[in-house]
C-alpha cells in the first residue's frame, strides 16, 4: 500500500487527507471514503492523462481509499494525489521523497496538465503552518501564492514535472513571485474630491484610524456617498487582521485563479438594498459561498440608506458587528468566515438627530459616529482646504503607529478593540474633560456600551494629533459625534 497527502478545504477549515492506495488481483479502480460524484468521477480523468503521458494502468484492482472516511470528500484536488500514488504503487515511477513530508494537490486535464482549483490558497496556508517539506501544486497558483513562503511550494505544469520532481526531488521552477501589496479599488477615487466637508472627512479620518463604525446624514446630494466610496483609499494597514484572510476569502469563490488573489485590493462592498439574507451572510447549499459580508472582511462595507434594507439583513449585521465573523451551518457541519470590516452608513435625513423608525436602536448602538453633513455654501468655496487620499492616509498610518505602541502595552489593537478595563486604562482624560465626561454621563441615558464607545472615539481624536490624554476638545468632538 502506497500512501499520499493531500488537503481538503471546507469552508474556511482544512483538513489532512490521506490518499491510500491498495493493488491487488483483478480489474478496475474503485474510489472509496465518503466522496461525492466528482471525487468518484476523477478516476477517468486520471487514468486517461496516465495514459495520454505513457503510462499503463491495468492488470490490478486499485482500491483507493481517503482517510478520514467520515469527512465527506469534494472537488477536484485529489486527482494529482491519487494518479501519483497509482504509479507508486504499481512501481512504475521511484520516489526520493520523504512522501509524509509531502503534499500534493491539484486537478489534472485530460492531456496530463496541472490545473488550479477552489480553495488552494487555504489548503496551502494551513499546510504551511503545519511545517511540511514540500507542497506540490499547479503551475497557474503561482501568482495567487505570491504572499506566503514559496521555499516549500513545488509549482508544475504538467504530470511529468511532477514524476521528475519526485524521482529528483529537484524543483522544475526556482524563480519566486514577488509578493503585492494590498491597493485601493479604484486610483480615480480620491479625497481632494470632496470639498466643503471638513467635518465628514475628519470623521472618515478616526473612523479608519480606530475602526469605529461610520453613519453619514444629511439632505441628499451632500457627498455622504462620495465619502464613503473614497473611504478604502484611506487604508493601507489592516493591522487588526491577517491579510491572507482576506485572499483566503476571495479563494472560496468559483474563481481559483482570478485577479483578485494574484492583484489584491482593499475590499470595498456596497449591497444593494434586494439583496437577500443567503447574499448578505453566505450560501451553503452546494459549494460553500462567502456573502457580502465575509467578502468585506478587512476592508469596508457601505450600507446606503440602511432603512430599505430587509430586517432580517438588520439582524444579521448587528450579529456580524459584534462577533466580527458568520457562522453558517450545512447539515451537522458548522462554518466560520471572518466578516471584520468598517461598515458605513448613510441616511437622507434633514434632522442631525433623527434616525429612520426602520432602524432598531440596538444596531444605531453599535456604530460610533455619527455626522451630519451640513448644505455646501459655495463663497466659501475657494477656501476650502482640500487633503488628497495620501496625504489623510500618511497621517492615519503615522497616529496607527502611535495608537498601537501605547495599546500593545496592555496587549490590546485598535481602540474600537478595547475592553472595559483597557478603555479606562489607556482612556485618561485631563480634569476638564473629566468633569465634561461626567456631565455627559448625567445628562444621556447612555448603555455601559455608548459610555465605552464614546471614550474609545475621543481616543482616536486624539491619537489623531498625537495628544498622551483626551482633552476638553477630542471628548466634546466624540460627543457630538455621538450616534
Amino acid at each position: 500500500m502506497v500512501t499520499i497527502n493531500s488537503c481538503l478545504n471546507v469552508g474556511f477549515e482544512v483538513f489532512k487527507v490521506e490518499v491510500q492506495i491498495g493493488t491487488s488481483r483483478g480489474y478496475g479502480v474503485k474510489i472509496i471514503g465518503l466522496t461525492d460524484r466528482v471525487v468518484r468521477e476523477s478516476k477517468h480523468r486520471i487514468l486517461t492523462a496516465l495514459h495520454l503521458n505513457a503510462y499503463k494502468v491495468s492488470g490490478q484492482r486499485i482500491i483507493i481509499n481517503l482517510s478520514p472516511s467520515d469527512l465527506p470528500k469534494t472537488g477536484m484536488g485529489f486527482d494529482l494525489p491519487i494518479a501519483i500514488g497509482i504509479l507508486l504503487a504499481q512501481k512504475q515511477i521511484e520516489s526520493k521523497l520523504q512522501l509524509e513530508r509531502v503534499i500534493f494537490f491539484s486537478e489534472l486535464n485530460l492531456n496530463g496538465v496541472l490545473k488550479a482549483n477552489q480553495g488552494t490558497v487555504n489548503c496551502v496556508q494551513e499546510m504551511i503552518a503545519q511545517d511540511f517539506d514540500f507542497i506540490v501544486l499547479a503551475y497557474e497558483t503561482r501568482e495567487c501564492l505570491n504572499h506566503l513562503n514559496q521555499e516549500k511550494l513545488v509549482f508544475c505544469k504538467n504530470i511529468g514535472e511532477v514524476i521528475e520532481f519526485v524521482a529528483t526531488k529537484k524543483k522544475i521552477y526556482q524563480d519566486f513571485a514577488l509578493p503585492r501589496p494590498l491597493k485601493h479599488t479604484k486610483n480615480d477615487f480620491d479625497f481632494s474630491q470632496i470639498l466643503n466637508q471638513e467635518e465628514a472627512v475628519h470623521a472618515a479620518q478616526v473612523a479608519v484610524l480606530g475602526h469605529h463604525h461610520l453613519i453619514l446624514k444629511g439632505n441628499p446630494g451632500l457627498g455622504k456617498s462620495m465619502i464613503a466610496e473614497r473611504i478604502s483609499t484611506l487604508i493601507s494597514r489592516v493591522d487588526h487582521i491577517d491579510k491572507n484572510e482576506i485572499l483566503g476569502i476571495y479563494d472560496l469563490l468559483n474563481e481559483p485563479n482570478s485577479k483578485s488573489l494574484s492583484d489584491p485590493v482593499i475590499p470595498f462592498r456596497k449591497p444593494d438594498h434586494s439583496i437577500t439574507p443567503v447574499g448578505f451572510k453566505g450560501r451553503t447549499q452546494g459549494k460553500l459561498m462567502p456573502g457580502e459580508a465575509s467578502l468585506a472582511h478587512g476592508g469596508v462595507m457601505f450600507m446606503d440608506e440602511l432603512n430599505f434594507f430587509q430586517r432580517d439583513i438588520l439582524r444579521i449585521l448587528q450579529a456580524v458587528l459584534d462577533a466580527r465573523r458568520v457562522q453558517l451551518k450545512k447539515g451537522s457541519q458548522n462554518f466560520t468566515i471572518p466578516a471584520d470590516f468598517l461598515c458605513v452608513t448613510g441616511f437622507n435625513v434633514s434632522e442631525s438627530k433623527y434616525y429612520p423608525k426602520m432602524i432598531p436602536p440596538s444596531l444605531i448602538d453599535r456604530f460610533d459616529i455619527s455626522v451630519f453633513l451640513d448644505a455646501v455654501d459655495h463663497n466659501k468655496r475657494g477656501n476650502t482646504i482640500v487633503r488628497n487620499s495620501k496625504k489623510l492616509r500618511t497621517e492615519i498610518n503615522e497616529a496607527r503607529t502611535f495608537q498601537l505602541a501605547r495599546n500593545s502595552k496592555l496587549g490590546a489593537g485598535l481602540n474600537s478593540r478595547l475592553d472595559a478595563q483597557q478603555t479606562y486604562e489607556l482612556c485618561k482624560k485631563t480634569k476638564t474633560a473629566n468633569l465634561l465626561f461626567k456631565e455627559a454621563l448625567e445628562a444621556n441615558n447612555w448603555s455601559f456600551r455608548r459610555q465605552l464607545k464614546v471614550l474609545q472615539l475621543a481616543r482616536s481624536i486624539a491619537d489623531l494629533g498625537f495628544a498622551e490624554k483626551i482633552d476638553e476638545f477630542h471628548l466634546s468632538k466624540a460627543l457630538t459625534w455621538a450616534p
